[in-house]
């Protein structure tokens, strides 16, 4: 698939491929890792000596909030406006801060950190997946359920397993990466940097986003196994937390490569719109039903407006095993 239009402008002159060079051959790999992520999901309950299945990723939820705002600048570039991304309009959002791990586990373990945010628009529903971390660990979707499928076991066995599905290079590699991501301490939420790693289509435009903290105080100290939960709450009852949502623009292979997610896209980001999160009490039964509302959502970055689509062969297996991760919990699960 080859997108022509503005080539040779930022943005524009992108193409995807598929994996094994047709749509045949990736939909079937797509729909026996749908299958593989269930079994994940299975290995991580029994491991957790439970009954309940859960999500394959970002089990943990640590702060939902329901009264967020997602509000577009004024000085958008003109490719970009449309029904969804009007100058100055302010549409409402929910969003979903999590530690990454499949497993429920206390926040003082090693794990990267989530933000997905659902915005409600006159166009539609728009949903954004964000980690902070700004490339993948994984190639490609393989070798994503390669990694997922020896982290869901026996602890002991993660350097075997990866061993046995990647490689002596990518198994170190790999390993590499996770323990830099996961092993770098996090004081507060409101102060990291959360990026979409893979890159998404806003019309014809192909582009990356991220989320950029506003100014914060210094987080309070905490060791506590929810201790990231805790100090946002207390940060949200003195007062809002903002992110600035930025863009970067395709501009070439070799800089910002469609297919290959562990690269980091080179280039300037430039500011689209803000999140917004109010001050407020979530301490009480209102920041209890609130968490409730926004555990009961299925995020996905196929949850698209009309002409936003998520793009890449990654993006493409995300869409069949989210869909197979969401139904296998929905139907075991709590």
């Amino acid at each position: 698939m080859t997108q022509t239009v503005l080539k040779g402008t930022a943005g524009y002159g992108w193409q995807e491929t598929y994996v094994g060079g047709s749509f045949t051959t990736e939909n079937e790999l797509n729909r026996r890792l749908a299958r593989r992520i269930q079994k994940v999901q299975e290995r991580i309950a029994r491991r957790s000596s439970t009954a309940d299945v859960h999500r394959a990723q970002h089990a943990k939820l640590l702060v939902g909030i329901v009264n967020a705002e997602f509000r577009v600048r004024t000085d958008i570039p003109e490719d970009l406006r449309g029904e969804f991304l009007v100058p100055g309009a302010s549409h409402p959002a929910v969003v979903r801060f999590s530690n990454c791990s499949g497993e429920i586990h206390p926040d003082t373990a090693p794990d990267l950190r989530g933000l997905a945010f659902r915005v409600q628009s006159p166009a539609g529903t728009q949903d954004f997946l964000a980690t902070n971390a700004p490339a993948s660990h994984a190639r490609d979707p393989q070798q994503f359920m390669i990694v997922a499928e020896a982290l869901s076991g026996a602890r002991f066995l993660v350097p075997p397993r990866l061993l046995i599905g990647l490689g002596v290079r990518e198994t170190i590699r790999i390993m590499k990466v996770l323990r830099r991501g996961t092993s770098r301490p996090v004081g507060s939420l409101a102060a990291e940097t959360f990026w979409s790693r893979c890159p998404i289509a806003f019309g014809a435009c192909g582009l990356k986003y991220q989320l950029q903290p506003g100014p914060v105080t210094a987080p309070t100290p905490g060791h506590g196994d929810d201790h990231l939960r805790d100090e946002l709450v207390e940060r949200l009852r003195k007062g809002p937390v903002s992110f600035d949502f930025m863009i970067q623009r395709f501009v070439d292979e070799r800089s910002t490569p469609i297919e290959d997610v562990v690269a980091h896209w080179e280039g300037t980001a430039q500011p689209l719109a803000q999140l917004v999160i109010p001050q407020q009490d979530l301490t009480g039964a209102a920041g209890r039903e609130a968490g409730q509302a926004v555990e009961a959502l299925d995020y996905s970055p196929w949850n698209c407006v009309p002409g936003f689509r998520p793009i890449g062969r990654m993006s493409r297996a995300r869409r069949r095993v989210y869909e197979a991760s969401v139904e296998h919990r929905k139907a075991t699960g709590p």
